[in-house]
């Protein structure tokens, strides 16, 4: 009963803190066209597992590789997100851990919209993650600190490709810190909201 009542607990907390992190991304909103946005993240993991992460973007000022229609941009995307394994807990361990990370995302994409209503993007990043518990399912990462690098690619859709459609390929591992490094791969679906 008390494992089940923390449980709960931690989870009204996540809602919370999410709920924080977007207002807080809406009350540092500026004016200027994507400049900022929310994303939401699921995709699978390893020992099957399920990956659910919110995240608020932040472009950067420059642009770099004006190929034709084509240029490159970034943007610092932070995330909390909340990992589930649908193992066996008995014989695995820790069956769910949380994370907080920061990616600075490089993307590659169209500049002009070529009347389609449609453009596609790739992109790439390697950034930071603290995750809590270290293990999950049998899986020791070791650290709390893990390093991620992620590349994709999706659509941008809607006025002035405000919405944004993509998957997301990423490996996670602590970077042989610390022994065991096992790392985890993740396929995600993640959908953006920029303003």
């Amino acid at each position: 009963m008390k494992v089940l009542k923390f449980k709960v607990n931690w989870l009204y907390r996540l809602a919370w803190v999410v709920l924080l992190v977007l207002l807080s991304a809406s009350a540092l909103a500026d004016q200027s066209p994507k400049s900022n946005g929310f994303t939401v993240a699921m995709g699978k993991s390893q020992a099957n597992t399920t990956v659910l992460r919110f995240g608020i973007s932040r472009s950067m000022t420059r642009r770099w590789f004006f190929q034709g229609d084509w240029l490159m941009t970034g943007y610092w995307l932070a995330e909390l997100g909340y990992w589930r394994s649908r193992a066996d807990k008995s014989s695995t361990g820790e069956d769910e851990l949380a994370e907080l990370a920061l990616t600075p995302i490089f993307r590659w994409h169209r500049s002009a919209w070529a009347g389609s209503g449609f453009a596609p993007y790739f992109q790439g990043g390697v950034g930071l993650r603290l995750i809590g518990p270290t293990s999950l399912a049998g899986r020791n990462f070791s650290t709390a600190l893990q390093f991620s690098s992620q590349f994709g690619l999706g659509v941008s859709f809607g006025p002035g490709g405000r919405y944004q459609l993509g998957y997301i390929f990423e490996h996670m591992s602590n970077g042989s810190i610390k022994s065991p490094n096992n790392g985890m791969n993740m396929h995600l679906i993640r959908f953006d909201l920029t303003h």
